[in-house]
């Protein structure tokens, strides 16, 4: 049997890797304009904890082939699952720095994390997941960098949507009126899969409503964050092979009293 022991372990992470605290955890904030935005911030820990935890990080296999003929995972990257004990902590800390930075309240606050892996010559994504999307409907998202680029090549761009949004959807996806319902009807229903990675240009993307913003950098070593409800694309230029990083997120709710007035939220 050929186990693999990975180091740190649940008992000893906490001694190995250890996590800044708020106030050491320094970010920069850069203002779009019209309420879109990101951080850059340094890696999360202290020491040399980015090296050991990059290494944690890889001793964890791909969990989902989301590339695979007949997957339908709207992620377009390979993805990597880690157990809580590997990045709870993480979490925490973009918990904190959200209520000190967005907002003070929270109802309902939840975890999440995943890995997002690239390979040129694997990534095959499902077309009209390509559309920039949000990740939740409240909360902060940071991507940890173990691979650096240069911006021309590999990005994050940042959107305003000029509709509505409600629960995570875009109003082409759900309103039968909308004049992109149909077009959207037409390659959602019955999804394809590019022959290879592709980016979706700025002018066709407003077609759909998205007025591009600005873009966030991949920096190994750093970490970019911005708002979950912020409308967002991975953008790969064709000089990219391998493009690796780590997402960990933040998501609360509206409380009861929101939700039960439909309230629909203006990106």
């Amino acid at each position: 049997m050929d186990f693999k022991i990975c180091y740190p372990d649940a008992n000893t992470i906490d001694s190995v890797i250890k996590v800044k605290s708020l106030e050491d955890f320094k970010a920069e904030y850069f203002d779009l304009g019209e309420g879109i935005g990101y951080w850059i911030a340094d890696n999360p820990f202290y020491d040399d904890g980015f090296n050991f935890f990059k290494g944690l990080v890889k001793s964890f296999p791909i969990v989902k082939d989301n590339n695979a003929e007949g997957n339908l995972d709207p992620n377009p990257f390979d993805t990597i699952h880690l157990p809580d004990w590997t990045y709870k902590n993480i979490c925490f800390l973009l918990r904190d720095f959200y209520l000190k930075n967005v907002e003070s309240n929270m109802f309902d606050p939840q975890i999440h994390e995943w890995g997002n892996v690239y390979y040129k010559e694997r990534a095959k994504p499902i077309s009209c997941w390509r559309i920039p999307h949000v990740d939740y409907p409240k909360g902060l998202v940071g991507n940890l960098w173990f691979t650096g680029h240069d911006l021309v090549d590999s990005c994050t761009k940042l959107y305003k949507y000029e509709g509505t949004v409600k629960d995570s959807l875009y109003d082409f996806q759900t309103d039968k009126d909308h004049p992109m319902y149909e077009r959207w009807s037409q390659i959602a229903d019955k999804p394809q899969r590019a022959d290879a990675w592709f980016n979706m240009s700025d002018e066709e993307l407003a077609q759909w409503g998205f007025k591009y913003m600005g873009s966030a950098p991949s920096v190994e070593g750093k970490m970019t964050m911005y708002r979950a409800d912020i409308s967002h694309a991975a953008v790969i230029s064709s000089n990219v092979d391998f493009r690796w990083s780590h997402t960990f997120a933040f998501s609360d709710d509206f409380p009861p009293e929101v939700r039960m007035g439909d309230l629909e939220l203006r990106l």
